[in-house]
């Protein structure tokens, strides 16, 4: 040990051992004992100064309030753990997290049906009612299409017709 800590390391009466918590001043009992009977003897007997005489005095009063608390400590409050409080934040966002992945990407627009219809007198009603039906189909498509402007929404049914029912 000599090697690695040098002259640095406490030895002796000044080692504590693992068990003593750093910071805390280790006091016998016996060696209190012994200062105690040691001031009464003192203050007996007449010889020497008594612990009145000794006593530090202040003209400064004391203010203590026992509601107040001691900042420097902190203490552990027993119903909030941080490591519960993290798993139940993180669950929280994980649930919001399934309930949006989860959710059917089935929507339509609830105007796609008169989108649809709107083209009733260039294309024959048989053939607008399939194009709902595959647009139904396709959501994505059906949003898509939902969004375009009129000119865009005639090609992309002639397109669809066209390819899809040929001579017509």
């Amino acid at each position: 040990m000599h090697t690695i800590f040098g002259s640095t390391m406490a030895t002796g009466r000044f080692a504590k051992d693992s068990s003593v918590p750093l910071g805390t001043q280790e006091e016998s009992t016996d060696d209190w004992d012994n200062e105690v009977q040691r001031m009464e003897v003192q203050s007996g007997s007449g010889i020497g100064a008594t612990q009145q005489d000794n006593a530090a005095t202040s003209s400064a009063t004391k203010a203590t309030n026992p509601n107040k608390r001691d900042k420097g400590k902190k203490r552990a409050r027993p119903d909030h753990d941080p490591l519960v409080a993290a798993i139940k934040w993180e669950s929280t966002k994980l649930a919001k997290a399934i309930k949006v992945a989860g959710k059917a990407d089935n929507d339509v627009p609830a105007d796609l049906y008169d989108n649809v219809m709107a083209f009733k007198g260039s294309f024959n009603e048989t053939h607008l009612s399939f194009y709902h039906s595959y647009l139904v189909q396709h959501p994505h498509i059906a949003r898509a299409f939902n969004s375009l402007s009129f000119e865009h929404k005639f090609n992309w049914v002639a397109k669809h017709i066209a390819d899809n029912y040929p001579g017509q």
